[in-house]
């Protein structure tokens, strides 16, 4: 039940009515708490919306007091406070639900609240200054039985401070709540929900002195909630807590996506192309992550095209993730479950098979990485195809790696990522404004770096290159280096170094506007990267006609071609190899813009991304066509739960080794580790350094030397 105190001054009501009428969840019902010569503009915006789950309940003893009447006669387990003055997101009554029904001991909830400009940074971690001052909105979740556990509100509750009230209840019985980490709650500004110092300043001395004589108490003793830790192998909970089904119209398919976090990046850009293509197509997207502890510093891109987005570590625990995409693929009759990079999407794939064996499944592999996993993504593709009807891959080359490991080359089909060449392609207007602002000439090189800063993209080695190409070209260049990651560090401390200050700029990560305008002044990109599928950036970079110089990995040379950039094969001297591409392009001006317009010329007749989202539509009706063909084979309950098990047992042991490799490297740090003494040096350089070169005296008669060896053993030993 959705409950709406009657707030003074004024509120939109239709507005209100809509953000409800526009959630997931479907089994709610509003009650409208108000005066009654307050009805009239509530009864208009009832007959125009025309909803038979919104009521109107007017009163004229407290309205406390009236609210535990009506949530005391209600059967439901679930009650919502719906502040008038806010917006909820299409998906907050329905995380709420199972934030609440998977964690016994929260006993209500809320979310991040936005006023369009900035959010509200505070919670319930506030715990006992909530006697001093309301840190959440009046919009909340609560389990019915725990407030009726507090004896409800009553006719002392302050008018207009009911939800304060409520949780300082909730707390007085050693109950409290949650926050959901993500902007599921939107009002016109702080203000006006009580949140801002001003809005605080205002509340009245009667108020603040019920809520001093009420909660004294509560100093001191003020309930902490422990959410839950991993158990060795931990049992699974099949059932959800709520049913919910929502109404699929005719022809429409709708579509799971699987994906590890929503971030800037190039397999990400890759979804949300797919995205855009099959929402203006028609289709019914949702999303679900399953990486743990993430800043999902995209999710606002994904939102534009699809609201039903889950951050699933969110609002559940780990072991609550299996029921959860099963009861999403079940409340929303998906068709189609796309796999895409999520490790975790393909190891719960049995526990999905055992309970929607109808689904068809898909997957996507960008690139494959022997140094991660084994082969990383592309191996879980080749290893779990029995469960999968159809995967498909970024390049010839990943199919190619996938079927010389044992998988099936009749069920892998390519699909190109492809390249927005519209938005995409060269602007001699922001050409010439950037190139002014870096004063730099026609003549001059501009180079840029896209890409995320980690190890696989080997940042460090650019600046190695271009120290090589100073020292061996007269030419003037700048390189400016987009993107951000682990490894700006020591990148930053290597320019420094190698005193590069003046020719490379790190510039973070930029918008996709900024990183259009860069490319567009730039000549040459350069990224060596370890490993690659096809990378995105080299896409986007020749269809601002700029030229690749890369790394011969993956999938690149089927872009790539010797016409249009260089790829330099991870072999002998690299740096030599990628300095010399450079050297030529810096000192010949004409085949630079030779290849330029080349670069150019290849996507946009090989590699539209309008193809792209056709392709994958396609191979979409493909896989369904194979599923009702050759259906993949059935996975019983039991092995699918075992499974999924030892999936999270493994996640449970990666976390406690992760926990213990960061003490670890603190204890390192603190010099507190034997093997950094000065004794523990000298016996280490004795053993590596000094062991071969006395073995090869003492069989060459030096017999002297060991007494000489068991006296600074015992030197040693002693320090």
């Amino acid at each position: 039940m959705v409950l709406t105190l009657f707030s003074a001054g004024s509120v939109d009501w239709a507005a209100l009515a809509q953000s409800l009428a526009r959630q997931s969840l479907q089994s709610w019902r509003w009650r409208i708490v108000c005066r009654p010569h307050d009805t009239g503009q509530i009864e208009q915006m009832i007959d125009v919306i025309a909803d038979p789950r919104i009521q109107i309940v007017p009163v004229v003893e407290d309205l406390g007091t009236i609210c535990t009447q009506l949530i005391a006669q209600l059967n439901c387990s679930y009650c919502c406070l719906l502040d008038s003055k806010t917006h909820i997101e299409p998906t907050f009554l329905e995380k709420s639900l199972w934030l609440l029904g998977t964690h016994s001991q929260i006993a209500c909830c809320s979310a991040h609240v936005t006023d369009g400009q900035t959010i509200w940074p505070y919670g319930y971690e506030q715990g006992q200054r909530f006697i001093q001052r309301m840190y959440i909105t009046g919009t909340l979740v609560f389990k019915r039985s725990a407030y009726l556990a507090t004896s409800g509100l009553d006719q002392a509750t302050p008018v207009g401070y009911e939800a304060w009230d409520l949780v300082l209840r909730l707390a007085r019985s050693q109950q409290w709540g949650h926050m959901i980490p993500e902007v599921l709650i939107v009002c016109q500004d702080f203000d006006s929900v009580g949140l801002s110092e001003a809005a605080d300043e205002r509340v009245p001395a009667h108020v603040r002195q019920y809520l001093a004589d009420q909660y004294t108490l509560l100093n001191g003793r003020f309930p902490a909630i422990q959410l839950p830790q991993l158990q060795p192998y931990q049992a699974l909970v099949d059932a959800p807590p709520i049913q919910n089904q929502i109404a699929k119209p005719i022809g429409i398919q709708r579509i799971l996506i699987v994906m590890p976090w929503l971030i800037v990046g190039g397999a990400e850009r890759v979804n949300l192309n797919l995205i855009e293509h099959l929402t203006s197509h028609g289709y019914q997207v949702s999303i679900a992550t399953t990486l743990l502890k993430v800043q999902h510093n995209w999710a606002a891109e994904f939102a534009r095209h699809t609201a039903d987005i889950f951050l699933l570590d969110h609002f559940l625990h780990l072991p609550d993730f299996p029921r959860f995409l099963v009861y999403l693929i079940q409340s929303r009759h998906i068709d189609i479950v796309m796999i895409s990079n999520s490790y975790f999407g393909y190891q719960v794939l049995p526990y999905l098979r055992a309970y929607c064996p109808h689904i068809t499944v898909v997957d996507y592999c960008h690139s494959g990485d022997d140094l991660w996993r084994n082969g990383g993504y592309p191996r879980c593709g080749a290893a779990y195809q029995g469960l999968i009807d159809l995967n498909i891959a970024s390049s010839e080359n990943v199919k190619q790696w996938m079927v010389q490991r044992g998988a099936d080359s009749a069920r892998i089909e390519v699909a190109y990522t492809n390249v927005d060449v519209v938005a995409w392609q060269p602007d001699p207007i922001a050409r010439q404004r950037v190139r002014g602002q870096l004063q730099l000439s026609d003549e001059h090189m501009l180079i840029v770096f896209v890409g995320r800063l980690s190890g696989e993209k080997r940042p460090t080695m650019i600046a190695r290159i271009l120290a090589q190409l100073r020292e061996q070209s007269a030419g003037i260049f700048r390189c400016l280096v987009i993107g951000d990651g682990p490894e700006r560090p020591a990148l930053a401390q290597l320019i420094t170094a190698l005193q590069l200050d003046s020719h490379i700029s790190l510039l973070g990560r930029l918008s996709d506007r900024d990183i259009h305008d860069t490319l567009a002044a730039a000549d040459v990109l350069l990224l060596p990267s370890e490993t690659e599928g096809i990378s995105v950036a080299i896409f986007e970079a020749m269809a601002m006609g700029v030229i690749p110089v890369s790394a011969r990995v993956g999938g690149q040379a089927e872009l790539v071609t010797p016409e249009c950039g260089f790829l330099i094969a991870r072999e002998g001297n690299e740096i030599d190899a990628y300095s010399l591409a450079l050297q030529q392009l810096m000192i010949d001006p004409n085949l630079r813009q030779r290849m330029q317009h080349a670069a150019r010329d290849r996507v946009e007749r090989y590699f539209p991304l309008s193809a792209f989202g056709t392709r994958l539509v396609e191979l979409f009706n493909h896989a369904i066509a194979l599923h009702l063909a050759t259906p993949p084979q059935p996975v019983s309950v039991g092995l699918g739960h075992e499974h999924t098990v030892q999936t999270i047992e493994l996640q449970r042991i990666e976390q406690a080794l992760d926990t213990l490799w960061a003490e670890r490297e603190h204890l390192y740090s603190q010099r507190l580790v034997s093997s950094v003494t000065t004794a523990g040096l000298v016996k280490q350089l004795a053993k590596h350094i000094g062991g071969p070169i006395y073995r090869w005296l003492i069989a060459h008669g030096f017999a002297w030397l060991v007494p000489l060896r068991q006296r600074l053993a015992a030197f040693l030993s002693n320090r």
